[in-house]
């Protein structure tokens, strides 16, 4: 069975943070893999990203809601956040976005399933 749902900007939240931290991140680590360096950076952070929420919708959306007008950011952000939990909350705010659309599609998510068909993604945020 093939099912469709896209997600319109995964990809483009990464390229954001790429605009946005690469120059401290890259300083930091010395830059092997840009992508590599986001997902130490976001480790650094809890889970949750200290009650940080990031909502991926930064050209409007398509699926599961279709609205070209809904936008995206952070909710929640206070002087006291650093990058590595931005860079966290954007990469859940993603991986959450593609579990409501699986949910939308009637995929089984891992937690519910211990057979499950594997989920392939394509696209800019796969």
């Amino acid at each position: 069975t093939i099912r469709a749902a896209p997600l319109t900007t995964a990809g483009g939240c990464l390229d954001l943070l790429k605009s946005l931290f690469s120059e401290s991140l890259c300083k930091t680590h010395k830059c092997q893999s840009f992508h590599d360096v986001l997902f130490q950076t976001a480790g650094t952070s809890p889970p949750g990203s200290n009650k940080l929420l990031f909502l991926p919708h930064l050209n409007g959306e398509r699926s599961p809601i279709s609205d070209p007008y809904v936008r995206g950011g952070f909710i929640g952000l206070t002087g006291n956040h650093k990058v590595a939990d931005m860079v966290r909350a954007a990469l859940e705010g993603i991986c959450f976005q593609y579990r409501w659309l699986a949910e939308t599609l009637g995929v089984e998510t891992l937690r519910s399933c211990s057979s499950c068909e594997p989920l392939v993604i394509i696209g800019g945020g796969a």
